[in-house]
């Protein structure tokens, strides 16, 4: 019996090289983490019970989780940083 034709997955790497939203280039054509309006992508960890979040790191030192605007699930809306 024939198998059926394979779908191709996400695991599987692409033919067409497109630039990642999340990275922006320098002019050395290093990548940096740092977007167009200064925010930085981190991970951050709440300071009461320690749940990790994927966060933005804003310019004036702000840590706000992707998200979760009102903050963790238990309620606290300080995180540290996790460098």
């Amino acid at each position: 019996m024939a198998e059926p034709p394979r779908s191709k997955t996400s695991a599987e790497p692409s033919s067409r090289s497109e630039p990642r939203p999340d990275r922006v280039d320098r002019p050395d054509g290093s990548e940096s983490d740092v977007e167009e309006n200064g925010k930085r992508k981190v991970a951050a960890a709440c300071q009461s019970c320690s749940n990790v979040y994927a966060a933005q790191l804003w310019p004036d030192g702000t840590v706000q989780p992707i998200g979760r605007r009102t903050g963790c699930r238990c309620g606290c809306k300080e995180f540290d940083v996790i460098e």
